[in-house]
């Protein structure tokens, strides 16, 4: 061991470096060293870790807010806003997050509007159809009235009525029923 220090720290001609020190010194110093890494240590670690703890804060806070923001949104609730301020790109989101909710809230309400109207539409549409088929109840039935008297009239015509009042009754009916439907 005594000849590998030498060989470290010989030369090239063949000389060496012989250092002698203390033991005690460097036990000193050494005791020094620990005892000025210990306070080091017992003062810094607390202020480190109160550092640390601002800077998380500062760091997590509006991440915390753009959560509770975006959970809102989520749920179609528009009322809140993000309010961060300076220049970082979780500051940037904060206001592509604005602006996603006014444009979501606006898009919803005209949404909303369009399916009032689109329903309005649609009871109108029903209204009509029921209309219709009101209607054409009211003609069939109309229609079905004057059309079985001038089927029956027609009738007893074709089956040789000889009575010549009965025969201008029969075409005087005919008569006043087809005018009724022209009606």
């Amino acid at each position: 061991s005594y000849k590998q220090v030498l060989e470290t720290f010989g030369l090239d001609n063949g000389y060496y470096y012989l250092i002698k020190t203390p033991i005690d010194s460097i036990k000193e110093t050494a005791a020094l060293s620990t005892v000025f890494l210990l306070y080091v240590l017992i003062f810094l670690l607390p202020f480190s870790i109160m550092i640390i703890i601002v800077m998380v804060d500062r760091i997590t806070q509006p991440l915390t807010k753009l959560t509770t923001v975006s959970k809102k949104i989520s749920n179609l609730d528009f009322s809140e806003q993000c309010s961060l301020e300076g220049s970082t790109e979780i500051v940037e989101l904060g206001k592509n997050f604005n602006k996603m909710s006014n444009d979501l809230e606006s898009t919803i309400g005209q949404l909303k509007t369009a399916n009032v109207k689109l329903q309005q539409d649609l009871d109108k549409k029903e209204q009509i159809e029921e209309m219709r088929k009101e209607f054409l109840s009211s003609v069939s039935h109309e229609l079905k009235t004057p059309i079985a008297i001038i089927s029956g009239y027609a009738e007893s015509l074709k089956d040789s009525v000889d009575d010549p009042e009965d025969i201008e009754f029969f075409a005087d009916t005919i008569y006043e029923e087809t005018q009724k439907l022209s009606k």
